[in-house]
C-alpha cells in the first residue's frame, strides 16, 4: 500500500492512507501534524496576546511535553504544548499570558487579573474540529514523567531547534532548567535572570564573566551569576555545554562569611 500519507479533509477530519500496520509510524505522523497545526494556531495567538498587553517574548517553539502545558526558558523562549489545542480558549489565553509574563517584567501577572483583562478572547482563527477529535489522553499521557537520565547523544539530536536555535531545553522541574548549548562561531547570549552553571562536555576556549577571562576545557565547571555579562570567545567548533539554570529571578543571595 506504500508509505503512509495524511490528508486533511474539508469536513474537518484527517485521514491516513497507505500502510497502516506500524502503530509507531502512525503516531509519529499524527504527532507531526498536531505540532504543525498547533504552530499555525498558537503562535499567532501568543503574538496577539503580546501585542494587546505589551508583554514581550523572544521566540516560541511547539513541543509535546509530557508534564507541562507551557514554559518560558531563561533565554526568553516560550515553549507551548501542542495539546493546548484541546483546551478551552480562556484557559489557553490565561497560560499564554502567564508564560509571556515569565519573561517580561513590564507588568506582574496578578495585575493583569486584577485589571479584569478578558481571558476569553478567541484565537486569530478558529480551532480545527479535526484537532478537537483527537484524544487528549493519548497526547499528554496519564503519568508525570521525570527524566532520570539524559544521554549526550540524545541531547545533541535536539540541536539545531526548529528555528535554528543552538540550544535545547531538556528538563524543567520547579526552578531547575537543564539545556544543551552548542554555539557556532560567536556566542550571542545576553545576561540571564537566574544563576547559571555550565559543564563543558567538549571543546575549549575562553570564558568571559564580568571583568574576568579564563580558559576552559572538557569537564570544567563554569558559573555565571544572575545578571552578569558573560560569553564564550575563541572557542572550538565542537564546543558543547550542559547548561543549568536554577533559583529565583535575581539569583541566590550570596553567603557572607565573617
Amino acid at each position: 500500500m506504500g508509505d503512509v500519507r495524511l490528508i486533511t479533509a474539508d469536513c474537518g477530519t484527517i485521514e491516513l492512507s497507505g500502510d497502516r500496520s506500524s502503530v509507531a509510524e502512525l503516531q509519529r505522523i499524527l504527532q507531526g501534524w498536531l505540532i504543525a497545526h498547533a504552530r499555525e494556531v498558537l503562535v499567532p495567538w501568543l503574538e496577539q496576546a503580546s501585542a494587546q498587553t505589551g508583554l514581550e517574548f523572544k521566540r516560541t517553539q511547539i513541543r509535546r511535553q509530557r508534564s507541562r502545558w507551557g514554559s518560558c526558558s531563561a533565554r526568553g523562549t516560550v515553549s507551548l504544548n501542542c495539546c493546548l489545542l484541546f483546551q478551552r480558549p480562556e484557559v489557553v489565553r490565561y497560560l499564554l499570558l502567564h508564560e509571556a509574563v515569565s519573561h517580561s517584567s513590564h507588568e506582574p501577572f496578578t495585575s493583569l487579573l486584577a485589571a479584569g483583562r478578558d481571558f476569553r478572547a478567541q484565537p486569530p482563527g478558529a480551532r480545527s474540529r479535526a484537532a478537537g477529535r483527537l484524544a487528549t489522553r493519548s497526547c499528554m499521557g496519564v503519568r508525570h514523567m521525570t527524566r532520570f537520565r539524559i544521554s549526550i547523544e540524545e541531547a545533541r539530536k535536539a540541536i539545531p531547534g526548529p528555528n535554528g536555535e543552538r540550544y535545547a531545553v531538556l528538563l524543567e522541574r520547579g526552578q531547575l532548567e537543564v539545556e544543551l548549548y552548542q554555539p557556532q562561531n560567536t556566542d550571542p547570549q545576553q545576561p540571564h535572570r537566574r544563576d547559571e552553571v555550565y559543564i563543558v562536555v567538549a571543546g575549549s576556549g575562553t570564558y568571559v564573566v564580568g571583568n574576568e577571562r579564563m580558559t576552559f576545557g572538557p569537564g570544567d565547571f563554569l558559573f555565571a551569576p544572575a545578571g552578569a555579562v558573560h560569553r564564550f570567545e575563541f572557542f572550538s567548533q565542537d564546543l558543547t555545554l550542559w547548561v543549568i539554570f536554577y533559583g529565583p529571578d535575581g539569583g541566590e543571595a550570596p553567603i557572607l562569611i565573617a
